[in-house]
């Protein structure tokens, strides 16, 4: 029988010195001599196996063999395990010396390529190679596949991870040496390998053309310039000789093609001296004014980013630039190689973190962040926060947008607000979060006792607490350098709050409101509004107003897209009110079941209000088509509150109010609002049937005063009782004809005229059957003429208007952050990407 020799495992010390000589002359910190190298490890492991070999005979192991058997000496018997100091080597001489920086990583790699190794692992305290610095950009994750080439860019561009030195031996090797990258603390993970090949160029994903992202902090920008440079051979070469004879090394080169000037990067500590070198060097064309300055700038911060997957992809710097550029950073220079493997912008020291995880975030190797306000925690405040708090993991997977509420005001009113702040040493970690929950808003507040769920992977996590400070203090809360995107949600409707809306605009925070008083306020709000919106060009802060109009209805949106689009719109009408249009479909519900007419009457687009009726008046039920009784107009409007259809405060709604400032705002984007001082222009012009209106002027004669001082002293009840009259009255007067009135809003666009009435219209007729809390816009255009554009549907619920205050910041972010690569699907009721 034949049987395979056990194998042996023998440990061998080795020291450097014995084996790596270097050449301390040829470059700093010396560089490898191969063939001598080479020479000293084979004289080393002939000892070693000599040595190993004396030790095996004289061991007794007999006992470990089978005498009857015989021994396969084709299997090693021994494997030999060398033990390597780093850091040390010997010169040319044989004289003791060091490698320098990261010495010990660069001895593994050099004996890695002696013996011919199959892999070299660098054991350190990370798991790899990361995206970007984890200290500044909290979601950066592990590379698994970095090419040589990026492994360079990066460590070079303060990636502490390895020495570009250290990828030396690897790269020279035949063949070339893969290195992984591991974690002392953490074995059994994978790590990095650094290879021939990167995920950037093996990947499908077009987003994920880019590795990472680093960055040399506390550099300085100079700028030489003048007229002297252009043309002139050997400028270059004087400048880059000069700063060498001062010892400054240059970190990046950027040079239009005008070689009007020339920018260079270097170390803040050095920029005085690259500075005196350079005045020294071009004395004479300063005198003469060939150059005109050399300037300074510092500190300063370059960003980079790396990949191969870059190199024939179009995109990548458009889109590297328009995530500084929407993250408010200005670029003070750039630089890039024809390898298209690394893009360099240069931005101040203190946009250097914001402008890390704004690219970081733009190319989808983390979640872009959106610090959030909520002010007004009445039914929408609630519904909104709840919502945030629902969807905040599916926005993450699906839109790579996180967001995080930081601050919360109950009302416009409120001395304190509801913020994150930093935890104290020593306090409770289980309470630490990343994001306002319903739950912590009422623990902070004192309504309940519960913890708010802890993100431990989130470095700016902290604890709500109720803190002093009014509701013009959130924007300090939601605005931080770290961060690109800021935003306010405004659910309240208070006059208050709206005239904070151009100075949160002003400090870059988006807003997104379902408060209208601002854009139906005074004439100097409203332009205040229109000036912050529009202050830095597309860089502003954005104002986001859909809600303002129709719920979740796209009224605002449909408005813009037709004079967008090049339409003309002459005339918008309809019902916008869904209180009115809940009460008066209680008290005069529809005739028949006949269908709905939309068209014009006339040319000049008046509606069709004037329709005959399809219906004769007998068909007119005496009850609704569910069977429930008709009420009377105070009970409706009872119902309608208790249905959470009115405004806090109804009267807002009964006296036309609410939907006057609907108007105003879509006469504001119809440009027909300089006319008009504010909302009381509308109001006094078109008075509500139902609401006590007092309006005193100095016109006003002794009957008129008399009047009004009866109509004071008239109690809620007797007042009620004579609605009631007024408005059966006027439902069956609309009956006997076949009508059913309406509350109808108006634009005339020709005539610039503003009009809210009630109106008897056919019972037939498309706002007749517009079901209640509903609501029904028509756009006559010059395209849409004889059959108009039509916008109806629920806008009420407060659910639905939380829904449509998300949906408008998601469509920002949207636009910011860029398209996903893949195809839209849907997931049972959720929309994921493919």
């Amino acid at each position: 029988r034949r049987r395979r020799r056990r194998r042996r495992h023998a440990f061998a010390y080795l020291d450097a010195r014995r084996v790596i000589a270097i050449d301390e002359e040829a470059i700093q910190d010396g560089a490898v001599v191969w063939p001598l190298s080479e020479g000293k490890l084979r004289d080393a492991c002939r000892e070693i196996e000599s040595e190993q070999e004396r030790v095996r005979e004289n061991e007794d192991d007999m006992d470990d063999f089978d005498a009857e058997e015989e021994e396969d000496e084709s299997s090693p018997a021994v494997s030999l395990h060398l033990v390597v100091t780093g850091y040390v080597a010997s010169n040319t001489d044989g004289v003791a010396t060091t490698l320098g920086r990261d010495g010990s990583d660069y001895s593994a790699a050099v004996m890695g390529k002696l013996l011919r190794s199959s892999l070299i692992s660098i054991w350190t305290d990370v798991d790899g190679v990361l995206s970007a610095d984890p200290r500044r950009v909290p979601r950066a994750h592990v590379i698994p596949d970095v090419s040589y080439n990026e492994a360079m860019e990066l460590a070079y561009f303060g990636a502490k991870v390895i020495h570009p030195k250290t990828m030396t031996p690897a790269i020279s090797s035949d063949p070339q040496i893969p290195i992984y990258i591991r974690n002392t603390f953490n074995p059994t993970f994978r790590g990095s390998r650094i290879y021939l090949s990167s995920t950037t160029t093996t990947t499908t994903d077009t987003d994920r053309r880019v590795c990472g992202f680093s960055s040399v902090e506390r550099v300085a920008l100079i700028n030489v310039e003048g007229t002297g440079l252009v043309g002139v051979q050997g400028i270059a070469r004087r400048l880059f000789g000069a700063l060498e004879s001062a010892g400054v090394s240059v970190a990046l080169i950027s040079q239009a093609s005008s070689e009007h000037s020339i920018t260079f990067a270097a170390a803040a500590d050095r920029s005085s001296e690259a500075r005196k070198a350079i005045e020294e060097e071009f004395a004479k064309e300063l005198d003469l004014n060939y150059i005109t300055s050399v300037d300074v700038r510092s500190p300063c911060s370059i960003v980079a980013a790396v990949g191969d997957g870059m190199s024939g992809t179009a995109g990548v710097a458009g889109r590297f630039f328009a995530a500084l550029g929407d993250a408010k950073i200005n670029v003070l220079a750039v630089s890039q190689g024809c390898s298209e493997r690394n893009i360099s912008a240069v931005v101040r020291g203190e946009d250097s973190t914001r402008a890390l995880r704004a690219v970081h975030a733009a190319f989808r190797l983390s979640r872009t962040t959106v610090y959030v306000g909520v002010v007004g925690m009445g039914e929408l405040g609630r519904s909104l926060l709840r919502l945030l708090e629902g969807q905040r993991s599916t926005l993450r997977e699906t839109f790579d947008v996180d967001l995080r509420v930081r601050a919360v005001a109950q009302d416009g009113t409120r001395e304190e607000l509801v913020a994150l702040v930093r935890r104290r040493s020593g306090g409770d970690a289980s309470s630490s979060a990343d994001s306002i929950t319903s739950a912590a808003y009422d623990a902070a507040t004192g309504a309940g006792v519960v913890s708010a769920a802890a993100d431990p992977s989130e470095e700016d996590d902290g604890i709500a607490a109720l803190i002093p400070g009014d509701v013009s203090s959130i924007s300090r809360h939601v605005r931080a350098d770290e961060v690109a995107h800021s935003v306010i949600f405004d659910c309240t409707a208070e006059e208050r709050v709206g005239r904070l809306h151009p100075s949160w605009l002003d400090s870059d925070v988006h807003v997104v409101t379902a408060n209208n008083t601002a854009l139906s306020g005074p004439r100097k709000l409203r332009r205040d509004v229109r000036r912050a919106e529009c202050a830095r060009g597309k860089l502003s802060a954005q104002y986001l107003r859909e809600v303002t109009v129709g719920g979740g209805l796209p009224i605002v949106s449909t408005m813009r897209d037709l004079l967008g689009s090049g339409d003309e719109i002459q005339r918008v009408d309809g019902i916008l009110s869904v209180s009115w249009s809940y009460i008066l479909h209680r008290i005069a519900p529809p005739m028949g079941t006949g269908g709905a007419t939309a068209a014009a009457a006339d040319d000049d687009c008046e509606g069709d209000l004037t329709t005959p009726p399809l219906s004769s008046p007998e068909s007119r039920p005496r009850r609704h088509n569910d069977g429930t009784p008709r009420c009377t107009f105070s009970e409706a409007v009872r119902e309608a509150v208790e249905l959470g259809l009115m405004e806090v405060d109804p009267v807002k709604d009964l006296s036309f109010e609410y939907t006057a400032r609907c108007l105003m705002v879509l006469a504001k984007e119809l440009g027909l609002d300089d006319d008009l001082e504010d909302v009381e222009n509308i109001l006094t012009s078109n008075p509500s049937p139902a609401a006590r209106r007092r309006r005193r002027t100095k016109n006003d004669d002794d009957d008129d005063s008399k009047e009004e001082d009866e109509d004071e002293d008239e109690d809620d009840a007797t007042y009620a009782d004579r609605v009631d009259a007024l408005m059966k009255e006027r439902v069956e007067r609309a009956a006997s004809d076949g009508r059913v009135p309406r509350q109808v809003s108006s634009i005339d666009v020709k005539t610039n005229s503003i009009e809210i009435r009630i109106v008897d219209v056919p019972s037939d007729h498309v706002f007749a059957i517009t079901p209640p809390s509903n609501e029904c816009v028509r756009f006559f255009t010059a395209r849409h003429r004889q059959y108009p554009l039509i916008v109806q549907g629920p806008s009420a619920g407060i659910d639905s208007t939380a829904s449509a205050l998300l949906a408008e910041l998601l469509r920002l972010m949207r636009s910011k952050v860029g398209p996903r690569s893949g195809s839209l699907s849907r997931t049972r009721s959720s929309a994921v990407l493919a």
